[in-house]
């Protein structure tokens, strides 16, 4: 059988449209995600040219070569046929391990595939964060205003 792998985690809220939106993943999905790592919200920026995704709007890159949140990644099983299973590494450093994880499944940011209107709307939401402390926004994010007020 082929199905969706995302991992919800039990201090986040999910927007019901967040399920319909993950049913759209043929490899591998992302999505923007509220209240995290000290900013209102991190997403995807999707080129106007190329459809794909060039860069991660985060207060945390850090080296990162895939700069994501645990909350905003999903992807097929289909994926995985033919291939070792990823795992996530015991010993990753605090934060690292996203980033490790994903290197198991793809080669760039590229081949993400953005969901919710190409990352401008946002389903999944850190509940048990302290939103007062969440006053900066995602590093030059150009529409971050327009995503605000939908929180």
């Amino acid at each position: 059988r082929s199905g969706i792998v995302y991992f919800g985690d039990d201090d986040n809220g999910y927007h019901v449209q967040l399920f319909s939106e993950m049913r759209k993943i043929k490899r591998i999905g992302t999505m923007g995600v509220a209240f995290v790592g000290g900013a209102t919200h991190e997403r995807c920026q999707v080129n106007e040219t190329t459809g794909k995704v060039d860069l991660m709007y985060t207060n945390w890159v850090a080296g990162r070569r895939f700069p994501i949140d645990m909350a905003s990644f999903a992807f097929h099983t289909d994926l995985l046929k033919g291939k070792k299973p990823p795992r996530f590494e015991l010993v990753a450093k605090p934060g690292m391990s996203e980033d490790q994880f994903m290197g198991l499944l793809m080669d760039d940011m590229s081949e993400f595939e953005p969901l919710g209107d190409n990352c401008t709307r946002l389903f999944v939401y850190h509940v048990k964060t302290d939103i007062t402390k969440h006053k900066k926004r995602a590093v030059m994010d150009p529409i971050a205003k327009e995503i605000e007020m939908g929180l």
